[in-house]
C-alpha cells in the first residue's frame, strides 16, 4: 500500500516581507557617528575636493569636519 510522505503535505511557510529602512534612519544613525567621532558640522560648505596625486575626491554637500 502507498503512503504519501507527511513532509510533502504540509503547507508552505510564509516568508516574511522585507521592510525596507528609510533613507532618514541612514542619516540619523550618520550624525550619531559623527558626534560620537567628535565632528563637528560646518554650515555654508557646498562641496569639497580633495587631491591624492593624480586622483581627486569630490565630496557634494559634506556633513562635518574634524579638527
Amino acid at each position: 500500500m502507498w503512503y504519501p510522505n507527511p513532509l510533502t503535505l504540509t503547507r508552505a511557510r510564509r516568508k516574511k516581507k522585507a521592510v525596507h529602512k528609510a533613507a532618514t534612519t541612514d542619516d540619523k544613525r550618520l550624525q550619531s557617528t559623527l558626534k560620537r567621532l567628535g565632528v563637528n558640522t560646518i554650515p555654508g560648505i557646498e562641496e569639497v575636493n580633495l587631491f591624492q596625486g593624480q586622483d581627486v575626491v569630490h565630496f557634494q554637500n559634506p556633513k562635518g569636519a574634524h579638527f
